[in-house]
């Protein structure tokens, strides 16, 4: 006798007056006794094995308080991108300690929640970790502002004792702007040398290589018209297609007049784009320089 269930929400209760909850994505129990929980993952980030895994215990937990008979769980992921299929099986005995331990980490993180209720939590009650990304608090983190002061301190005498919390400061602003451009290059030299290395083959235990695409250029526009109309393309078609950048347009208009005229022409022609509603402006971009 089987019983299938997909898409099952379980419900999870736990000590200290907790509980929680989870979807998984697909429950089968054999004779009442036997039960197997799978969980589909698609992304390429290394997925921790289910014996220590707090989705599939916190799932588990809720299939042995869902179904009182059943003796024996086995979770397993299934990921086609690492072309594997890790599984434990845990048994009934086991629910004290999923319990115990589930109830610990939730009641940590309601307690790191609760401080940001109340605003912002003192750096000992966080732990910054690669997740921090997924966080909504992420840019108002004090841990992670300890980070770059790290950084900050490394990178020169000139941000050291920099005040991350006088954003009123005009000066401070203007040194945490500074920081911020040298904490960007120095991420991005990292970033790019980890590409270089899983280009060279290095593998990484949560990162895969994924290619971006290449950009294409045209060399004949010439040509590229008189291909597109041979596969179907007309003129008008084709014109709607194509995005001419404005500031070369423009330039080359003003090229077209006598060179006291060249500014008055460049200004006249994309006032008539306006005008016309050929063209339209977003709003202004800015940026800070020295």
């Amino acid at each position: 006798m089987k019983e299938d269930y997909n898409e099952i929400v379980l419900d999870i209760e736990l000590d200290y007056g907790l509980s929680t909850f989870g979807t998984c994505d697909r429950l089968t129990i054999y004779n009442g006794k036997k039960a197997l929980l799978a969980d589909y993952k698609t992304g390429i980030s290394q997925i921790d094995h289910p014996s220590k895994n707090y989705q599939a215990k916190a799932y588990t937990l809720g299939v042995f308080q869902k179904y009182p008979e059943v003796e024996e769980v086995t979770f397993v992921f299934y990921i086609p991108l690492y072309n594997e299929s890790p599984h434990h099986t845990f048994t009934r005995e086991d629910v004290p300690a999923l319990r115990k331990e589930l109830s610990t980490v939730i009641a940590l993180a309601t307690g790191t929640r609760h401080y940001w209720q109340d605003g912002t939590p003192p750096t000992q009650n966080l732990n910054p970790t690669q997740n921090c990304r997924f966080c909504r608090h992420e840019e108002s983190c004090p841990a992670l502002v300890g980070l770059v002061s790290e950084v900050a301190k490394k990178v020169g005498h000139q941000f050291e004792g920099v005040d991350f919390d006088e954003a009123d400061d005009p000066e401070q602003v203007e040194v945490l702007y500074d920081l911020a451009k040298v904490v960007e290059k120095w991420a991005m030299s990292y970033k790019r040398k980890a590409v270089q290395l899983a280009k060279e083959g290095m593998v990484f235990p949560g990162l895969k290589l994924k290619s971006m695409g290449a950009t294409s250029k045209i060399e004949d526009v010439g040509g590229l018209i008189e291909t597109a109309k041979d596969f179907g393309i007309t003129e008008d078609h084709l014109l709607k297609l194509a995005s001419f950048p404005i500031g070369r347009l423009a330039k080359a208009v003003s090229e077209t007049a006598k060179t006291k005229e060249k500014a008055a022409i460049k200004t006249e022609f994309l006032d008539t784009l306006e005008e016309k509603s050929i063209m339209s402006k977003s709003e202004e971009r800015f940026t800070l320089s020295k």
